[in-house]
């Protein structure tokens, strides 16, 4: 039998089959055919991320973290609320800001909505698991985060931290407002209780020293007020006001865009701070941190009460206090209110690196970069259940435990963080601060205030204003 012979090709189409590869050139592994690769660009090559860091000193740690997460370089440039203008837009991919500017940043054009690439995982899923997809992440963060990241129905930005303000006390009863705490909005008539509830406590307040002895500490932090102090003032004020019937009913008639702060809420809520201020002017007439970490550290048998929230990182003189009876005597209500105080991350309007911008507010919402900026900045929270070195204090676990409590968004309805909010807030700082020299004046400066918010309302625009203000206090559609 003959055999098969193989099977050769015509010479002529090897020559062809030759002279086409000598053309072409054969295809490298791992590229695709007739394709040119780009060349890869190193991350220390690549433009650098520019930051606007708005209000708050956190530019050198977080340099220094950065740096030891990516070779691509950042620049971060601190600006001042007064220094805010559009052309700003024009030089920011990331804006780290202060929440209560949240319509104002919108106002001028400086930040987008959030991506979903910069919604960065929950605390639970950051060891390197499968978690959920980042459409759902928002939903994980605590409801006080998701408040403050929202403008109108818009995720406007990534919440660093929004920590709530309580009442705490020492050798005061608080009881009177545990009536107030009603997040099933079943209490009708919010003001009749509250109207009792501070008559008592402030009844119970007094006697604690010589009137002229509180009167001359009054007026010496007074004539040095910083504007951090004049904030929690105005902070305070909002917070007594948010236990009466002006919670629902909002800063503005929606209707004719009014301001309602001559209204008897507001009356009774400057009557009551005015009153505690005069009694504890250390602890009405400071910062948040500075007023909690008075009434922590003070002993014995002397009244104290405070409206602020706990700093994550305590003087060494409070950290033993787990087990004493100052922190046992320690009361704190039952009533939050969010303010919208803490820090967001939003992508610049502008940004022509919206990529690597929302890659660094991802990398901002992980776990370890909250644990360090926490301890440096009060408006940067960690996740509620990652640890903390002040886990130890009794007050401050009392605090979180409140602060961490609710699941349920609540309209931020007495929150001033509309457009031109810094402006306004000046106004009713300074009209709080002559109601508290001039108690019995209260009425007449909260409708001179009111005037003067008017004005700068019709100064501004209605048509301009109005989305702002619906959208800042949850009242649009």
């Amino acid at each position: 039998m003959q055999k098969n012979s193989p099977f050769l090709l015509p010479y002529g189409f090897v020559a062809l089959f030759c002279l086409v590869l000598s053309v072409t050139g054969c295809d490298q592994p791992g590229k695709k055919a007739g394709a040119k690769s780009a060349p890869s660009i190193a991350a220390k090559d690549r433009p650098p991320i520019r930051i606007m860091l708005l209000e708050h000193s956190l530019e050198e740690d977080l340099k220094l973290r950065w740096s030891s997460f990516s070779e691509q370089p950042i620049e971060i440039e601190k600006v001042s609320v007064d220094q805010l203008a559009e052309p700003l837009s024009d030089k920011a991919d990331v804006w780290i800001f202060p929440a209560s500017l949240t319509g104002e940043m919108i106002a001028l054009n400086c930040i987008s909505p959030l991506p979903n690439a910069a919604v960065g995982k929950p605390f639970d899923s950051q060891d390197g698991s499968d978690g959920q997809l980042s459409r759902s992440v928002t939903e994980q963060w605590p409801a006080r985060w998701r408040s403050a990241s929202r403008f109108g129905t818009s995720l406007i930005a990534l919440p660093l931290g929004s920590p709530q303000l309580v009442a705490v006390s020492r050798n005061v009863s608080l009881k009177s407002l545990d009536p107030l705490d009603d997040p099933n909005n079943a209490v009708d008539d919010r003001s009749s209780i509250a109207v009792q509830a501070w008559s008592k406590i402030l009844a119970d307040s007094s006697g604690n020293e010589k009137e002229t002895a509180s009167q001359d500490r009054m007026k010496k932090l007074i004539s040095s007020i910083t504007h951090a102090q004049r904030d929690a003032i105005v902070d305070r004020f909002l917070w007594i006001a948010s236990t009466t019937n002006a919670k629902r009913r909002g800063l503005f008639d929606l209707n004719k865009l009014k301001a309602k702060l001559s209204s008897p809420d507001f009356v009774l809520a400057a009557d009551a701070l005015s009153g505690l201020a005069a009694r504890f002017p250390e602890t009405f007439l400071t910062t948040h941190e500075e007023a909690w970490s008075s009434i922590v550290a003070a002993k014995g048998n002397a009244k104290s009460i405070a409206i602020a929230f706990p700093s994550d990182t305590a003087p060494s003189n409070e950290l033993d206090n787990r087990n004493s009876t100052e922190s046992e005597a320690l009361q704190i209500s039952k009533i939050v209110w969010n303010p919208t105080g803490g820090l967001l991350a939003s992508v610049g309007k502008k940004t022509r690196q919206t990529s690597v911008a929302s890659q660094f507010i991802e990398w901002l919402s992980d776990a370890e970069q909250r644990n360090t900026l926490a301890e440096r900045c009060s408006g940067v929270e960690r996740w509620p259940v990652q640890p903390s070195k002040s886990s130890i204090r009794e007050d401050y676990r009392l605090y979180q435990n409140l602060n961490n409590r609710d699941s349920r968004m609540e309209q931020t309805t007495l929150s001033i963080r509309f457009h031109s909010a810094r402006k306004y807030r000046t106004i009713l700082a300074d009209t709080l601060l002559e109601i508290i020299q001039q108690p019995e004046t209260s009425r007449e400066k909260l409708e001179e205030c009111s005037q003067k918010w008017n004005a700068l309302t019709e100064s501004i625009g209605l048509s301009n204003i109005r989305p702002s203000i619906e959208q800042a206090t949850g009242f649009s559609q």
